[in-house]
């Protein structure tokens, strides 16, 4: 009998399988150690539980109660052997919070008394398992950020998984962060910024959706208006030539553009030299 973990949390298991010993049970995703007996095989889940298969003649299969907090196991011909985390984690989380930045998610966290420590995985749900997002442990700081770029746009969970030397885990979560709306627009900013001729005004569209730009000076007087012009999701820009709505070049100052799309409104300034 042989097993395999693969990086997306899944088991390939082959050889002799007169007990289902290679059948993975499903769901086969979110899984973070295996081992192997000789006829059954253990797996841990990523929420700490452990999943057992195969030959039960002596109750090798049957996980004592509670089925949580479990960090590793081992398996011989008829026996099975699970640690469970019960010793005190290697470090202090001060704050977990996270944010959707446009398309992606943003995730910041900050720790203290970093004793023994080797790191963290990060960890998102999104109305299934957990699935790991980093592939090497995060580690060597005080504070971080990580970025799920592109975030699925339902309600989102996300865990930590922090890692002792030992190999003991810890999980903190969840940061729960809420569908995204389907309308509505997030700026980028401008580009040149201050400019002396030309400048790009970027946002981005959770959606398909008609947007409008406008610019104004320091009185409020409208200066460049462009009507509803429709755009897809994603990221966009719009070059404005520093030019007003009669086509000529504006005076050095400064300027606001307003961005309007699925009733939202979204501002920004833009400074224009000669």
């Amino acid at each position: 009998l042989s097993v395999g973990l693969k990086s997306d949390g899944s088991i390939v298991a082959w050889g002799y399988n007169e007990y289902g010993q290679c059948d993975v049970p499903e769901p086969n995703s979110g899984f973070v150690a295996v081992a192997a007996g000789g006829y059954h095989v253990l797996g841990i889940k990523a929420d700490g539980s452990v999943v057992a298969w195969g030959r039960d003649n002596a109750g090798q299969c049957d996980v004592p109660e509670p089925n949580s907090d479990f960090t590793a196991v081992a398996a011989a011909m008829d026996r099975s052997l699970a640690l469970k985390n019960e010793l005190p984690t290697p470090v202090e989380l001060v704050s977990f919070r996270g944010e959707r930045v446009g398309a992606d998610a943003l995730l910041r966290w900050q720790v203290s008394d970093a004793v023994n420590h080797a790191g963290f995985h990060v960890y998102r749900s999104a109305a299934g398992p957990r699935v790991r997002l980093t592939e090497e442990p995060l580690s060597g700081r005080s504070r971080y950020e990580f970025v799920d770029r592109n975030a699925p746009r339902g309600d989102l969970k996300y865990w930590l998984a922090e890692l002792s030397r030992t190999g003991n885990v810890a999980w903190y979560g969840p940061v729960e962060l809420q569908a995204a709306s389907v309308a509505g627009i997030v700026p980028v900013g401008a580009f040149p910024n201050p400019t002396r001729a030309a400048s790009s005004i970027r946002f981005d569209l959770p959606a398909p959706q008609p947007v409008r730009i406008q610019l104004f000076d320091l009185a409020g007087r409208l200066v460049r208006d462009v009507p509803e012009t429709p755009y897809g999701a994603g990221e966009h820009a719009w070059r404005w030539d520093g030019r007003d709505q009669a086509g000529d070049a504006v005076q050095p100052g400064l300027y606001f553009f307003v961005v309007t799309a699925g009733g939202t409104r979204s501002s920004g300034k833009i400074a224009v030299i000669r």
